[in-house]
């Protein structure tokens, strides 16, 4: 379908097939190429993203839901990056507010990098 076309030639026939489908009303050549622009700008970066070593500490909290089953590593592996204290959240829905180790973690953390900061 777009086969062996330059990029303006395949631009202006998605936005001929996307018209005859109904599904580009408004839509011009110019905002499709800003997306496709902006498309091969994230792939770039995704590919050539290497994560590197941080210094400083992170605190994770990590919602049980967002785990494989069997998993252990609460850091995803990036403990190997950086000196990680990671927290499980069991249920996130049910953690009150204020009074929780949650609460102070975050407060306390939060403190303490407004202090470094200062």
């Amino acid at each position: 379908m777009l086969e062996g076309l330059d990029v303006d030639a395949a631009l202006d026939r998605l936005i001929e097939l996307g018209r005859a489908e109904g599904a580009l009303p408004g839509v011009g050549k110019p905002w499709l190429r800003e997306c496709l622009d902006l498309y091969s700008r994230i792939v770039t970066a995704v590919q050539c993203y290497l994560p590197r070593p941080y210094g400083g500490r992170v605190i994770l909290f990590r919602a049980s839901a967002s785990l494989a089953p069997g998993a252990t590593d609460l850091t995803a592996g990036w403990g190997l990056l950086a000196r990680i204290e990671a927290h499980l959240i069991l249920d996130a829905n049910h953690i009150p507010c204020s009074g929780s180790r949650l609460s102070t973690l975050w407060w306390s953390a939060c403190g303490a990098n407004w202090a470094a900061e200062s």
